[in-house]
């Protein structure tokens, strides 16, 4: 039998369900043609019909639903080792404008910075020592700070020239989880803060 140009291979669960219910229609039809009077053929097509139709959107309504919780998932590791690693570049950097700004806590005064394109860039994940583990560390993520440019504030003269890359200084971010809780292990704290 040819059902025209209906397609029970769709990759759309709408458009599945639909096909679906329109060639359970069919075949109930067919079943039923032997019924004798006119209306009790209609009202057991229409019955069959309703009931075919009701499975399609129940189908429906269930693939959107796990679609929908699929999409709020996270993985909470991920997002605790994201929100920690936003705490400690929050200790060093205010974003602003599109840009970060810091100030340089070595020298004989802070010296303010501004960088352009800040990223953290991920390294391979660090091998974890005994002492690590007697620690009760269990995984270790170092992370380098990466910048298109940066320029350096001058009290007699203002902002200076951009110079290619990070200031001095600003090379690491470590992460270790202790206990089942992210915190930062070694930054550039020392070098650099907004205090």
């Amino acid at each position: 039998m040819k059902i025209g140009s209906l397609s029970l291979h769709s990759t759309r669960p709408a458009a599945r369900a639909a096909s679906l219910a329109v060639v359970c229609a069919i075949v109930l039809f067919s079943n039923v043609a032997t019924a004798r009077a006119e209306n009790s053929f209609a009202s057991i097509a229409r019955s069959y019909f309703d009931k075919a139709l009701d499975a399609a959107k129940a189908m429906v309504k269930s693939g959107e639903s796990r679609g929908e919780q699929a999409a709020i998932l996270v993985d909470p590791e991920e997002a605790a080792l994201e929100s920690a690693l936003a705490a400690g570049k929050s200790e060093i950097f205010l974003t602003k404008g599109g840009y970060d700004f810091t100030q340089s806590r070595w020298g004989a005064q802070p010296t303010p910075y501004q960088l352009e394109g800040l990223e953290l860039v991920p390294l391979p994940e660090s091998p974890v020592n005994g002492g690590d583990q007697s620690s009760g560390i269990d995984r270790r993520r170092t992370y380098e700070f990466r910048a298109r440019n940066h320029r350096r504030f001058y009290d007699q003269t203002g902002w200076g020239r951009w110079t290619p890359g990070v200031p001095p200084h600003l090379d690491t971010i470590t992460l270790v989880r202790e206990n089942g809780i992210w915190k930062v292990a070694s930054s550039p704290l020392w070098a650099y803060s907004l205090k």
